[in-house]
């Protein structure tokens, strides 16, 4: 489903790419709601647009426009924790999508994070691995899948060929260098989608929408507290029971308890 998206406006980015997107009678259509939620935004009632959004986000998980306009309408409502949450969730649907990479940037600088170039380099720093997994997640899995696919039917045409034309002893036959490129970019794309599914396939992660929540030695209220959480940070979820997730930054070791209600999951549960 192709609709517009709507950009969040700062003194840095100040664009207005809305476009009206087509609508119909029935105000229970999806895209009369779409139409709705947009008309809403423009005219900064963003609790309403909100609400639409969400509802539509509800029906349509895989359209990625929406959590993108969530995160965006979150952003003016003055919540840019919970921005941070959409824009992840709209990234694991489209993760090349520059826009929202863009958002989210805005999105966490207002929140005083490092900035996601910023991340990147320091992990290139320490990090290897990092920083291919990350590259490697800013483009869809299934076009890696698509890649290796198209390379393996590829070389094994070329090697059809080429051996076909040996028997028949023709004149010419396909270079070997060519099957071999072939060969290559077979186990390259191959490579790179087995990397990027064992990456998604990592513990589930969370946004901390709490403002500055402590993590403690043990899920309880009253334990000591191990380390402090920033609004908006990302964690790992290790374990969940009674009210508590069991987090731990990622690349770190040191693991501890936050309560349930100070976190979300960006893959919803």
């Amino acid at each position: 489903m192709n609709r517009p998206t709507i950009p969040i406006l700062t003194l840095s980015l100040i664009t207005l790419l809305l476009v009206s997107p087509s609508t119909h009678s029935s105000s229970a259509d999806p895209d009369d709601r779409f139409r709705r939620a947009c008309e809403a935004y423009s005219r900064n009632a963003f609790a309403e647009a909100e609400a639409l959004f969400l509802q539509l986000a509800q029906e349509t998980p895989s359209d990625p426009v929406l959590p993108f306009n969530l995160g965006n309408t979150c952003y003016r409502l003055g919540d840019p924790a919970k921005a941070v949450l959409w824009y992840h969730r709209a990234l694991r649907l489209d993760p090349g999508d520059p826009d929202i990479h863009t958002n989210l940037r805005i999105a966490r600088e207002d929140l005083g994070l490092i900035s996601p170039e910023e991340e990147r380099v320091a992990a290139s720093r320490s990090n290897p691995w990092t920083v291919t997994r990350d590259w490697l997640l800013r483009h869809r899995l299934s076009l890696w899948r698509n890649l290796a696919l198209a390379g393996y039917w590829a070389a094994s045409l070329l090697l059809l060929l080429h051996v076909t034309l040996r028997r028949r002893s023709a004149a010419w036959s396909v270079p070997r260098w060519l099957i071999g490129w072939a060969g290559a970019w077979t186990l390259g794309a191959s490579a790179a989608w087995g990397i990027g599914a064992m990456a998604q396939a990592g513990p589930p992660r969370a946004v901390v929408l709490a403002f500055q929540p402590p993590a403690r030695y043990a899920p309880l209220a009253d334990s000591a507290v191990r380390f402090e959480l920033r609004t908006g940070e990302i964690v790992e979820i290790l374990d969940q029971a009674d009210g508590w997730y069991k987090i731990q930054r990622p690349g770190e070791r040191e693991s501890a308890f936050l309560p349930k209600s100070d976190a979300e999951p960006i893959v919803a549960e």
